[in-house]
């Protein structure tokens, strides 16, 4: 499928559907920390980058597949509000499925009224705000834009949003684990009324191979700043049963790598492929190097080989 992928493990959300409605490495930023890698095509222009029909067509084909899913989850390659027609895409999942809209946001766009009339309808929204500071901000998010309109963008669309936000903040060590810029942003995040305040770091490989991550410890310092709701995300652990196993687990497979980097039992429990399936699987792409693996922070990472 070219715009669905997965079912993927989620930390925070369970069983999710990815929904990829962005062209590879297109976003509006450009941060250091993103799995994903550098983004060739960085932009604020909306615009229909892929067909809503295709689109729709092919999460009514998965959702037949996989009935009991936590989440539709808009993730992926970018960042999905750029995508001019997701209202349309976003009730076009509405009338056929009562499986919740999660939607994984940096926020960047929605100061822009239309942008928040699109996403009314989803169940969850997942903004970031990882910096409050100009400086700061250009330098995790990679971006010229005023952090001001940001985080005013975010103030108003919990202002007019009936669901549930929960917020990501991903610390980066040096440059937003200050105890100043942590002080801002608890400050600034305690002011928008949201539902979690998620902590999170790098957990993947990133875009910028210099980009190090906070130890728990020092997550839970933070934490402590910013007080209620603010959590350290957890890592998955629903138990999954791989009750029955992918129609074609070597093209369900490579189009989850080719979208994230992800561990053995992310794929094994988000695709439902037993260990023992997916194991020579692994190695035959390893060894035709149609995949790659990276080691981060003592975790394998299996993701597709650059092209």
């Amino acid at each position: 499928m070219d715009y669905v992928f997965g079912p993927v493990a989620s930390r925070r959300m369970g069983l999710s559907l990815g929904l990829d409605i962005i062209p590879k490495f297109t976003c509006s930023y450009n941060c250091v920390y993103c799995e994903v890698g550098y983004m060739v095509n960085q932009t604020l222009k909306r615009a229909d980058y892929v067909p809503v029909a295709d689109v729709l067509t092919e999460v009514q084909a998965s959702i037949e597949r996989f009935p009991h899913l936590d989440y539709i989850t808009f993730s992926g390659s970018g960042e999905p509000t750029l995508h001019s027609s997701i209202g349309q895409i976003i009730s076009g999942i509405k009338r056929m499925t009562d499986i919740p809209i999660a939607i994984i946001t940096n926020g960047s766009l929605l100061y822009q009224p239309r942008v928040r009339r699109d996403l009314m309808r989803v169940d969850l929204m997942m903004p970031s705000l990882d910096a409050v500071t100009q400086e700061v901000f250009e330098r995790i998010n990679g971006s010229r834009m005023k952090v001001s309109r940001v985080i005013e963008g975010i103030r108003q669309f919990r202002a007019e949003f009936p669901g549930e936000i929960w917020l990501e903040i991903l610390f980066v060590r040096g440059i937003n684990d200050t105890e100043s810029e942590v002080r801002n942003l608890a400050n600034v995040v305690r002011t928008l009324s949201m539902d979690r305040i998620q902590l999170n770091t790098v957990v993947r490989p990133p875009a910028a191979p210099h980009t190090k991550p906070l130890t728990y410890e020092e997550l839970d310092r933070i934490r402590q700043i910013i007080g209620h709701p603010a959590e350290i995300i957890a890592h998955f652990d629903k138990d999954v049963e791989k009750t029955e196993e992918p129609s074609d687990p070597q093209v369900e497979l490579l189009e989850l790598l080719d979208r994230r980097g992800c561990t053995f039992d992310e794929i094994s429990d988000g695709l439902r492929v037993a260990p023992d399936v997916l194991e020579p699987l692994l190695q035959r792409f390893l060894h035709q190097e149609i995949i790659e693996q990276t080691q981060h922070h003592g975790m394998i990472y299996y993701r597709r080989t650059a092209k």
